[in-house]
């Protein structure tokens, strides 16, 4: 797939499971698919941090450790990593957690409501 966008945030799902989901997206500059998942995010008012592979290089080690490979975007969502990556694949294992959490009926974080609609 791609490549990514750019800024550092950092994002943090409040309320889903005893903790705060702590989400990184690994990107490249100019990627269209990295883009698509960073505007996802943020479209759903979502925090997280963005790593730019290529203006930092310790990023593109990063993923690779954590992925065995450097596409974008690689995303981290609390230690469960999705290599080359899109929108679609982050918003469905997003809504995944949901399901297997049984909190589908119940009230959610306002942040969390926002980013699995």
């Amino acid at each position: 797939m791609g490549c990514g966008a750019s800024r550092n945030r950092i994002i943090k799902i409040t309320g889903l499971i005893d903790s705060d989901m702590n989400i990184i997206v690994y990107t490249k500059t100019g990627c269209p698919w990295g883009e698509e998942v960073v505007g996802l995010l943020r479209e759903r008012g979502v925090s997280f941090e963005e790593r730019d592979m290529f203006k930092n290089p310790a990023y593109k080690e990063e993923a690779l450790e954590k992925s065995g490979q450097w596409k974008s975007p690689t995303v981290d969502i609390d230690g469960h990593i999705l290599s080359d990556s899109d929108a679609m694949e982050v918003g469905a294992y997003l809504e995944s957690i949901l399901k297997e959490t049984k909190v589908e009926n119940q009230e959610l974080s306002g942040e969390f409501k926002k980013l699995i609609k």
